[in-house]
């Protein structure tokens, strides 16, 4: 049996996680970068210590030594040289237990959901990657309801991301309704023979 890793990427509020819903609601195995992301972000564990011991980052604590993860949102979304620094100390240690959490699925075929993926700096195995694109005008409204958020802050996030040059095996596109996004998903299932063990 051959195993597939794929990897679901996308800019902010393209649909990323619907699709892996979509996934895990076909009896797939799908493991969110945001969900490790949290995990680590937790008080002690390794991105929690990282930013921590990064002195730009200090004012998103409080004096107890809890992260203030609206301020560090506001800081990603705002400050391209503080993202970036902030990318290149986590973002290896996400993959690293995205990778433990794939060897514990003992799963033929796994998803990968990551926001704007790029393989460029980072070791991490993949096979293909699907890319969830939208209309620019969609995904704001989107991001307005989801984080109950100003127009001008929307876009702020959105423009944040820059013109992101993905590269992919596969374009999915979500301007549509649900039921058009999940035939799509479910043509790729077939087209590929991918199962769920």
């Amino acid at each position: 049996m051959s195993q597939n890793r794929i990897v679901i990427t996308g800019t902010i509020s393209s649909g990323k996680s619907t699709v892996s819903k979509i996934l895990r609601d076909k009896g797939f195995f799908v493991i969110s970068a945001d969900e490790v992301q949290k995990k680590l972000l937790e008080k002690n564990k390794k991105n929690y210590n990282a930013i921590k011991n990064t002195p730009v980052f200090r004012s998103v604590f409080d004096e107890n030594g809890n992260l203030d993860k609206s301020k560090l949102s506001k800081i990603i979304f705002s400050e391209e040289e503080k993202r970036n620094l902030l990318n290149k100390i986590t973002h290896q240690n996400i993959y690293d237990e995205m990778e433990e959490e794939y060897k514990i699925s003992k799963k033929n075929t796994v998803f990968f959901e990551i926001p704007l993926f790029n393989p460029n700096n980072i070791n991490f195995e993949y096979d293909e990657v699907w890319l969830v694109k939208s209309n620019k005008n969609i995904q704001l409204q989107r991001l307005m309801k989801r984080d109950n958020i100003s127009y001008d802050y929307s876009l702020k996030k959105l423009q944040s991301q820059g013109n992101e040059n993905i590269n992919y095996d596969v374009l999915i596109k979500n301007d549509d309704n649900i039921e058009n996004l999940k035939n799509q998903i479910y043509k790729l299932l077939k087209e590929k023979n991918y199962e769920t063990y």
